[in-house]
């Protein structure tokens, strides 16, 4: 049997028929892309923004902290350094809860390897910060205070 030898209405019908699973199967291949899409964006959306978010609030209060920590040379009495300190153990806090959020959502080994590291050095700031207790820079009249109030440092 030729194609030829079809009627057009046969011939018709079946280009069409043709062209109906030709749509089928685009529009299969497109469902199935748009899963994939709405499952990456909900990865996107509650893992990797989620991790990003804590990683920026650590490196945030990690400078925060950085620049309270110089505020304890110049402060000017021990009301002012509690203060200063307060600040830091609220930041502190804060990088401890996105350190465990990073560690509940952290996924593959470079992940966990580079969250490790981050433990690691934290902890060693937060125990020097402990142990420096800039018990100077706290008295009235002493070091940079003293010689910011006669004028001497700019």
């Amino acid at each position: 049997m030729n194609i030829a030898n079809l009627r057009i209405g046969t011939r018709l019908g079946g280009a069409f028929g043709i062209i109906l699973l030709i749509m089928a199967a685009l529009i299969a291949t497109a469902l199935t892309l748009l899963a994939n899409i709405s499952a990456m964006s909900t990865t996107l959306i509650e893992r990797d923004l989620v991790q990003a978010d804590a990683a920026n609030v650590i490196n945030v209060t990690t400078r925060a902290n950085a620049r309270t920590t110089l505020e304890l040379f110049i402060a000017p009495d021990a009301a002012y350094s509690a203060r200063v300190r307060g600040k830091i153990e609220a930041n502190k806090k804060d990088i401890s809860g996105a350190i465990a959020l990073l560690d509940k959502l952290a996924g593959g080994a470079e992940g966990r390897d580079l969250l490790a590291q981050i433990k690691v050095e934290r902890a060693a700031y937060v125990a020097s910060f402990g142990a420096v207790g800039l018990p100077a820079r706290e008295v009235e009249g002493n070091g940079l205070v003293a010689a910011n109030k006669k004028g001497r440092v700019r």
